[in-house]
């Protein structure tokens, strides 16, 4: 249907049908209102009636109007033009860019909410944070005031860990480089290039026999443990793949944060001749998880009653044996405590374990636990005033410390 605007006025019996005059029968007869009045005047007002009729119709180029189709519904008609789009309520946002939020929107005085001013997508993203908005009273209309404190995107500088545009990727390689001090000491192994020469940490020969980094880099992390960066690549430790299979980079038997701790049993000591009774069948060292004694892939050892050092762990030992720390300075598996052997008086009646004799001994020999080492050997028959011949269950002789 016609919009009632868009009909042409005509005077009564003024209309003549189609098929008389060949005309659409809108069309005045004889002398119309322009006709009836001075050009210009006439000119004006068809200009102001023609408005008229496309303001009824919505808008210039609206649905109907014959001057071409209007935007699609829901599109904003200010996309690709130099328009600002229309601000809407409540979004946080500044939608027609002219840096207020929600302007003209009511809101309860008093009332505060985050806000941003910053381009859509980077909100909330690295250093992009939101700044505070507030419900001020204006009489009886309160609405929001400015967005304050937040923080939008700036250029990139690298070596500070921060997405300072806000694009999701920190310190991209095209970015500003800001030297933040020389690479020394602390610097060394915080990842970053402190004097922006394109060198990190231990790669840096500044850094070279400082805290952390070797006085020459190596090829490969050749020592996993002890929190040096022997290659030089900025991966440390059990965190360098060349220490994929290192025993200080196997997951070891306690949580996390806990340090495999193994004790050195104290039997004590006791008077008396030589002898051996029945062990308990437990490892020689008995092995506890403890809070943080060592640094994460070391194990800790007591050396001695309440003294502990810190090393790299003992090696797998086969099925049946269980790690030792010899008083050399190794690890060696032992087998469980399956004899306490007493030492006599010569050695301080000292009572330690051991396992069964391991050795097969010829003619003239016998198994012997010796003082020094703790483990079964083969020596000459009891003769040098040491050590006490004892007779097992089992009918095997063999000599201990007497």
């Amino acid at each position: 249907m016609t919009h009632p605007a868009q009909r042409t006025p005509t005077r009564p019996g003024s209309e003549k049908r189609a098929d008389q005059t060949g005309k659409t029968g809108l069309e005045p007869a004889g002398k119309g209102w322009a006709d009836l009045m001075p050009r210009g005047i006439a000119l004006v007002t068809a200009v102001l009636m023609g408005s008229l009729v496309l303001a009824c119709n919505g808008m210039v180029g609206g649905a109907g109007s014959g001057l071409g189709e209007g935007p699609e519904p829901g599109v904003d008609a200010s996309v690709g033009t130099n328009i600002p789009s229309r601000e809407l309520c409540g979004n946080e946002i500044d939608d027609d860019d002219d840096g207020w939020i929600d302007e003209d929107c009511g809101c309860e005085a008093g009332t505060s909410r985050g806000c941003y001013l910053g381009p859509p997508g980077t909100r909330s993203i690295g250093a992009c944070i939101d700044g505070m908005q507030e419900c001020i009273a204006h009489g009886e209309f309160p609405s929001w005031g400015p967005c304050e404190g937040g923080s939008g995107p700036s250029a990139e500088i690298i070596e500070n860990g921060i997405d300072d545009d806000c694009d999701g990727t920190t310190d991209e390689p095209d970015g500003i480089c800001i030297p933040l001090g020389p690479e020394t000491g602390g610097s060394c192994s915080n990842g970053r290039d402190d004097d922006c020469d394109t060198l990190r940490d231990c790669r840096d020969p500044d850094c070279h026999g400082q805290p952390g980094c070797p006085a020459t880099c190596n090829a490969v992390e050749d020592v996993c443990w002890g929190d040096v960066d022997d290659d030089c690549d900025g991966v440390v430790d059990c965190d360098d793949p060349d220490c994929e299979a290192a025993l200080a980079c196997i997951p070891g038997p306690c949580p996390e944060g806990q340090t495999p701790t193994y004790h050195a049993r104290d039997l004590g000591s006791s008077y008396g001749a030589s002898g051996i009774s029945a062990g308990d069948g437990e490892a020689k060292m008995p092995l506890t998880c403890d809070e943080g004694r060592c640094e994460p892939g070391l194990v800790a050892v007591e050396t001695s009653p309440g003294s502990f050092v810190c090393m790299p762990p003992p090696p797998p030992c086969p099925a049946g044996l269980f790690p030792t720390y010899t008083p050399s300075g190794t690890w060696r598996c032992d087998p469980p405590c399956e004899y306490v052997i007493h030492y006599g008086s010569i050695y301080a009646g000292r009572n330690v374990c051991a396992g069964r004799p391991d050795v097969m001994c010829g003619s003239g020999m016998v198994p012997t636990f010796v003082f020094e080492s703790e483990m079964w050997e083969c020596r000459p028959v009891c003769d040098n005033g040491l050590y006490d011949q004892i007779w097992l269950d089992s009918g095997a002789l063999v000599c201990v410390p007497c």
